[in-house]
């Protein structure tokens, strides 16, 4: 018979344990910094070179994200239906 995790170990009460036996843990929190999204610093890119006055290349579009959700919101559905079906490029 293997021995297995379960038989291994036991749950102590923490008053059992003193605290000169408890080891810090060595996992640490790692620091996540979010960093801002690539569109954004694109977005601020071209406003900084549009109010310097120089040329932003039109090749680069650049379109931030829109929640189409609200577009529709208080319109019935059979009418969002027909409206939606009308709106899509054939």
């Amino acid at each position: 018979m293997h021995p297995t995790i379960p038989s291994l170990s036991k749950i102590l009460l923490r008053t059992s344990v003193p605290s000169s036996a408890i080891l810090p843990s060595t996992l640490r929190a790692c620091n996540v910094v979010k960093q801002p999204a690539l569109v954004d610093e694109l977005a601020k890119r071209k406003t900084e070179i549009e109010l310097s006055g120089s040329f932003f290349p039109p090749n680069l579009r650049i379109e931030t994200f829109k929640d189409r959700r609200t577009d529709w919101h208080g319109i019935k559905q059979h009418v969002r239906n027909r409206l939606k079906m009308s709106l899509r490029e054939r």
